[in-house]
């Protein structure tokens, strides 16, 4: 490993030492030559391709990384969508002047020469090069833009804070690199950092143990991942490789990263953060969360506010988060936005997740508006194994009767769910959000 490489600079630098090895593939280990060849190949696609709106998917992180290094090279804006899939096509389809990657009859690279003769010139910092999707309060993806240097400030901020502990691990990924945390934690900040990262997404707990049993590893999970590990598979060759594990996504139950630590013995680093700001803080232990480095954060009537480098302007950031003070970091209390109307009172629907899931009954819920003639509340619910067994011995009314006592004082009447669905398993994405 050397310094830590600026993305606006990398590909220069990466061909000072063509045969170091910077990411790993099913065939083995990808040089540098091979990749900034890839990367070429891409960039003579792109080159020859109109408009410079560009919509990216591969599933492959060692593909994707040539592509998006090529796209940038050629003068691309890059949107990452989350999939493939028709629905995704129609709605950014009016946003971009092309497809490529994985997509139907997309843009691909030009045939790959062996000899890499390009001079590689730094890359504007400054310019638009990137645009990802969130959720926003109305559940509609909002377009969130990024430059060079943001993404360069938020990976110098995780070598410093724990480059000395991740030393020479691979980087082993649970998530898709087509999100901010996969995009930065898989792809980014390993190639910034000449970093060994594995191509291929492990999506079962079979395939971590596997993967991570060789040599020293890091793993970058999701917290929908993390809470479903079993203690039966033997992980005892993982615990000798594995140097730290990263989770994101959505909030991680105290109880599951205390199960993770202690079998997998090693430390479980939380980051929290948006597309929209970026990080903004981590945890470990279950301590209040600590902002990162370059980051201000307040407090106005219970909302967090944030002020860094990591936006796009050094403005003060209204974030849609409630907190409160904790020693010098805070602790989260949901959201803000996900507040609506019944009724003309305004419900929380995480405050009715919140109370579901203080029941011994149930493990996760999501609260949601039913629309019709009259709009209603209902909850869907994974069952823990005492409301299993309460379900199975005594059948839905006296569960569901037992969940709206306990929530009767916690939230409004009116926002005790009328509509019901038990399951076993909800379902998230590859980030652990639940769609």
């Amino acid at each position: 490993m050397g310094d830590r490489m600026p993305l606006c600079e990398l590909l220069s630098r990466l061909a000072l030492d063509g045969r170091r090895a910077v990411a790993r593939d099913a065939d083995g280990d990808v040089t540098a030559e091979v990749f900034l060849a890839r990367v070429q190949a891409w960039q003579q696609g792109f080159d020859a391709a109109p408009g410079r709106r560009y919509a990216l998917y591969l599933e492959d992180s060692v593909a994707f990384a040539a592509a998006l290094f090529g796209a940038w090279h050629a003068g691309k804006i890059v949107y990452l969508a989350a999939d493939t899939l028709p629905s995704t096509v129609r709605a950014i389809g009016s946003e971009v002047d092309g497809f490529a990657g994985a997509f139907a009859g997309a843009l691909q690279p030009a045939p790959v020469s062996i000899t890499v003769a390009a001079d590689w010139q730094p890359l504007d910092p400054e310019a638009e090069r990137l645009v990802l999707y969130t959720s926003g309060s109305q559940g509609d993806p909002v377009a969130i833009a990024k430059n060079l240097r943001q993404l360069d400030v938020e990976i110098a901020t995780l070598e410093s804070l724990f480059g000395e502990r991740v030393g020479t691990a691979v980087v082993q990924a649970t998530v898709s690199h087509q999100h901010i945390y996969g995009l930065l934690f898989r792809v980014l900040w390993p190639l910034s950092a000449t970093r060994i990262f594995a191509a291929q997404r492990l999506g079962y707990p079979e395939q971590i143990a596997a993967a991570i049993a060789d040599e020293g590893a890091i793993l970058v999970a999701s917290p929908a991942l993390l809470r479903r590990i079993p203690e039966a598979l033997d992980w005892s060759s993982l615990r000798s490789s594995l140097r730290m594990v990263f989770c994101s996504g959505g909030p991680l139950p105290a109880e599951a990263a205390t199960a993770i630590e202690q079998l997998w013995r090693q430390p479980l680093v939380e980051v929290f953060g948006s597309t929209e700001t970026g990080g903004i803080a981590t945890r470990e232990g279950g301590r209040p969360w600590r902002v990162l480095p370059g980051v201000e954060w307040r407090i106005d009537e219970e909302r967090l506010q944030i002020r860094s480098a990591h936006l796009p302007r050094l403005d003060w950031f209204e974030t849609q988060d409630r907190v409160e003070p904790a020693g010098e970091g805070f602790i989260l209390r949901g959201r803000v936005d996900r507040l609506v109307k019944l009724e003309e009172r305004r419900i929380s629907l995480g405050a009715i997740e919140r109370g579901l899931q203080a029941s011994a009954w149930i493990r996760r819920a999501r609260a949601l508006l039913l629309a019709g003639e009259r709009t209603r509340i209902a909850a869907v619910a994974e069952l823990s194994d005492a409301g299993r067994e309460l379900l199975h011995d005594q059948g839905r009314k006296p569960l569901i009767d037992g969940l709206r006592a306990a929530l009767r004082g916690q939230v409004d009447e009116i926002a005790i769910p009328r509509h019901w669905r038990f399951v076993d398993t909800l379902p998230v994405d590859s980030q652990g959000k639940s769609p």
